[in-house]
């Protein structure tokens, strides 16, 4: 039922915050905070108000960060900072990392008229790589949705490229026998 969760969901997201205003180091508050602003940004707000959006995956993106130890801001992220995170990454931070990463590319997908949006670019998409590496079958191929919706938003003078994109598109497609819709839906969108 779409419509219960998409009335439920906020109501979750602002316990869960309640909850963190207790307890603000709570590791597991803030992953959970971090892929539910990023899922319901996704599924519920991007296209009817692509600035909420923003907002949220903004929120998700610090919310992760902070769920692996680190207080960068999404502006402050850059190559150097994702390598100290991926140093010292443990296997139970993985998927806080993979959250971050949703929201910092999502957050970029929806803001390329921003330079800062562009500048960031370089080092999400180093994010998305670094995910392929680690656990690319992830959640039916999340790490592959990412990718190929990387390579197929940006046009191909900017690193683009539409057969590596459908290529990746495909490869999440067979990883959940084509079940798994989110595939689909960035495949055709992208």
């Amino acid at each position: 039922d779409t419509q219960l969760a998409e009335s439920a969901i906020p109501a979750n997201l602002k316990i869960l915050e309640g909850l963190l205003k207790s307890d603000p180091e709570n590791r597991n508050i803030l992953r959970l905070l971090s892929s539910g602003f990023s899922g319901y940004s996704l599924l519920f707000i991007e296209d009817s108000d692509p600035a909420r959006a923003s907002d949220f995956y903004i929120r998700a993106f610090e919310y992760g960060v902070k769920s692996m130890g680190y207080d960068f801001s999404l502006g402050e992220m850059n190559r150097n900072s994702l390598d100290t995170i991926l140093k010292n990454l443990k296997k139970s931070e993985f998927e806080s990392f993979v959250w971050t990463v949703v929201s910092w590319n999502s957050w970029i997908r929806l803001n390329l008229d921003k330079p800062i949006a562009l500048a960031q670019s370089g080092p999400a998409f180093y994010g998305v790589e670094k995910l392929l590496e680690m656990e690319p079958d992830y959640m039916y191929g999340i790490p592959y949705i990412l990718m190929g919706t990387g390579l197929s938003a940006r046009s191909p003078m900017l690193g683009g490229d539409y057969e590596k994109a459908r290529e990746n598109f495909e490869k999440a497609l067979n990883l959940s026998n084509r079940g798994f819709f989110l595939a689909h839906y960035y495949y055709a969108r992208y």
